[in-house]
C-alpha cells in the first residue's frame, strides 16, 4: 500500500486523539493535519490535499452537499468519510447525498476504522450493515420490473443493496465471482452510476428493491 495522507475534522479533542493513535498505528497512514473548525477548512484541503477526510457532519450549518462540492473543488481527488455520533436516518441519507466516500460512528473500533480507509482509498465505498440497513429502510415495499434489467440483474442488485459482497453473492446464486462483478458493473451502467451508496439510492427512488425490515 502506498502512502495515504489524512486529515481529521472533529471538535472533540478526544475523538482526534483516538483517530490519530488508530491511524497512526498503520505504517503508511500519515497525519498531515487536524482541525477542530469548519471555518478553514478550504484552505487546509487546498494546501494539504490529502487522500481521505474525516469529516464530523455536526459541524456545519450549511447544507453539507455544499461543503463536499466546495472541498471537491480545491482537492478533487479527497475522499470524504463522514463521521457522527450516531448513525441516525437523517445524518446517514444526508451523508450519502452529499457524495462522501463512507460514512462510520465515532464508536467504531479500530479495525473497523482501518478497514473504512483501506476501503474508500481503494475507490470503493464503506457504510457498514448498520448504516446499509438504514438506507435499505427507506426502499419501498415490492418490485417493478424494468424491460431494462434482467431478473438475474435485479437479484444480484437486491443483494448488492443489502450490502453483500461479490463472493458472498456468487456463493448464493452459484456463479463465480467475475460473472457477479460483470453483472455488477452492468447494473451500475444501466443505473447511470459508479458508487454502491448511489445505487442504493437510484433503486429506492425507482422502486427496484424490496423493503428490509
Amino acid at each position: 500500500m502506498s502512502e495515504l495522507r489524512i486529515f481529521i475534522l472533529d471538535d472533540h479533542y478526544l475523538i482526534r486523539e483516538g483517530l490519530k493513535k488508530t491511524l497512526k498505528s498503520v505504517k503508511d497512514f500519515i497525519i498531515v493535519g487536524e482541525s477542530s473548525e469548519l471555518t478553514n477548512l478550504p484552505v487546509f484541503m487546498n494546501d494539504l490535499k490529502p487522500d481521505i477526510l474525516f469529516l464530523e457532519i455536526g459541524l456545519h450549518k450549511r447544507p453539507l452537499a455544499e461543503l463536499v462540492l466546495e472541498i471537491k473543488k480545491v482537492s478533487p481527488k479527497t475522499k470524504i468519510l463522514a463521521i457522527s455520533d450516531c448513525s441516525c436516518e437523517m445524518k446517514v441519507f444526508t451523508s450519502v447525498k452529499a457524495g462522501v466516500s463512507g460514512f462510520i460512528s465515532k464508536k467504531a473500533d479500530k479495525e473497523e476504522v482501518i478497514n473504512a480507509v483501506v476501503e474508500i482509498s481503494s475507490g470503493n465505498d464503506y457504510f457498514t450493515p448498520e448504516v446499509t440497513k438504514i438506507l435499505m429502510k427507506g426502499l419501498f415495499a415490492g418490485r417493478r420490473v424494468d424491460n431494462n434489467f434482467s431478473e438475474r440483474e435485479l437479484e444480484i442488485m437486491n443483494l448488492i443493496c443489502q450490502g453483500v459482497t461479490n463472493d458472498s453473492i456468487a456463493s448464493q446464486l452459484f456463479l463465480s465471482e467475475n460473472t457477479v462483478a460483470t453483472h455488477k458493473r452492468n447494473i451500475m451502467k444501466k443505473a447511470g452510476v459508479k458508487r454502491t451508496s448511489d445505487l442504493i439510492l437510484w433503486a429506492l427512488d425507482n422502486k427496484l428493491v424490496a423493503r428490509t425490515s
